[in-house]
């Protein structure tokens, strides 16, 4: 996902000095009707040129599902967003050196969803 967003420009969208497009790494144990998981996700948010509010909004996800075990589940959940691929590398650096993105670096997911959600 980084070098997707480091190499392939969004066609359609508005300027990135209006977060037309961007890149989210985010993390947090939620339970969407399947249990608790601790998910890692990085999604590319796209805004559409041509639409309005929120039926302009997109995202591509990929989302790392693992076990929560205790010590994830003392990890608040947050987020950390880059908004111009200028920016990318200091992104890669905060989620290299993240506890969060160590705490998971050397386990299996026990599912991984890659998925293109519009409002």
């Amino acid at each position: 996902m980084l070098d997707f967003y480091r190499e392939v420009r969004a066609e359609g969208v508005v300027a990135f000095e209006k977060d037309g497009d961007t890149l989210l790494f985010e993390w947090g144990t939620f339970d969407w009707g399947k249990g608790n998981h601790f998910e890692i996700s990085i999604n590319r948010q796209f805004v559409d040129a041509e639409l309005q509010d929120d039926d302009a909004i997109s995202q591509l996800r990929l989302v790392f599902y693992f076990v929560p075990t205790e010590a994830r589940l003392q990890l608040k959940g947050g987020d950390r967003w880059c908004d111009q691929p200028k920016w990318l590398s200091d992104l890669e650096t905060f989620i290299r050196d993240n506890v969060v993105y160590q705490s998971v670096a050397t386990s299996s997911a026990e599912a991984i969803e890659l998925y293109y959600d519009h409002n």
